[in-house]
């Protein structure tokens, strides 16, 4: 079985404090990319460092709550989750 994917809060509060055609954007090209793997389409400049700043968070989240389970027994809901700033 694959590793799951997290959205943690951080990228879901980013993705909302997009523009609606931006987060559209940028949320089917997530999908495309980290879902299907059949890369992120055909995004602008400025969509194009939005997604590489989400899809970092997105891999960083699912690596390390991937991890976890291995060397921890808490969960990562029992710690604070850092925010991310968007712009």
């Amino acid at each position: 079985m694959e590793k799951p994917i997290i959205l943690s809060e951080r990228v879901i509060n980013t993705l909302k404090s997009l523009a609606p055609q931006q987060r559209k954007a940028i949320a089917w090209a997530l999908m495309d990319d980290i879902v299907l793997g059949e890369g992120t389409g055909n995004l602008s400049p400025l969509n194009a460092m939005l997604y590489a700043m989400i899809a970092h968070y997105v891999r960083q989240d699912s690596s390390r709550m991937n991890n976890e389970g291995k060397t921890s027994s808490t969960t990562p809901f029992d710690r604070p989750t850092r925010m991310a700033v968007a712009f």
